[in-house]
Order: C-alpha cells, then structure tokens, then sequence
C-alpha cells in the first residue's frame, strides 16, 4: 500500500512539471510551429520558447571578522591541564536547589533612592 501511494505520489509530480511546461506560450511567432527557423536555432515546430540570456551576476565580497586587536592566538597547554580542563567541562551540572541556594545567599547591592510621599501626597524620590 505504501509504495503504491509513493508511486501515485511521484506520478502526480511528474504530471504536474509536464502539465506547466505544455502550457507554455511561444514568445516568438516562429517558435509557434510554423516552417521558419528562428534565428537563435533550434527545431521549427517545437512549442517551447527559447530561454533568455541572463548575464552572470557578480557580487563584491570582503570577509572581515574582528580587528587585530580582537585576535588572541591559541596557546599550549600540558597534558595535566588539558585533563582538568576536561573534566571540569565534564563536571556535574548544579541541580535546581542548589542553584537557588546558591543564589538566595549572594548579597544584593542596597538602593540608593527612596520613594516616599511628601506633606501633600507627591511622590518624591529622595537619597538614602
């Protein structure tokens, strides 16, 4: 059953490219089956126009990533610190307890204005 739906598939494809190429009108009066030879060549009596010349498009192309400041070559590295750096990359990812443990106990920077109401209610910002 599948292949015959891939089958039915595939030929209504293929019906559909035809059928766009066969509707196709001529641009020329002697691509339209008369006896005259174009003069760009090809059969007379063929229903198919002929393909226009295009020019090729050329594109102006610069790579640039960065500046020579931004460059920072690649250095070596020991054995003993390749394998630690390894194995910190390997390193057991925090669960989401001790993340938030983690981040409950970081100290948060204080504010350095009040929002308070003054005598006639407006709401002025003061320093602390």
């Amino acid at each position: 059953m599948k292949r015959v739906f891939a089958f039915a598939i595939l030929m209504i494809g293929f019906s559909a490219s035809a059928h766009a190429q066969a509707m196709s009108k001529p641009t020329n009066a002697a691509w339209a089956g008369g006896g005259a030879v174009p003069a760009s060549g090809g059969a007379s009596g063929s229903a198919s126009a002929p393909i226009p010349h295009i020019p090729a498009t050329h594109y102006n192309v610069t790579a640039a990533s960065g500046s020579a400041a931004d460059f920072v070559p690649s250095s070596f590295v020991t054995f003993e610190q390749a394998v630690a750096a390894g194995h910190a990359a390997q390193a057991r990812p925090k669960t989401i307890v001790e993340a938030a443990a983690e981040n409950k106990s970081v100290e948060r920077p204080k504010a350095k204005f009040e929002l308070v109401q003054d005598d006639s209610g407006q709401a002025v910002i003061e320093p602390l």
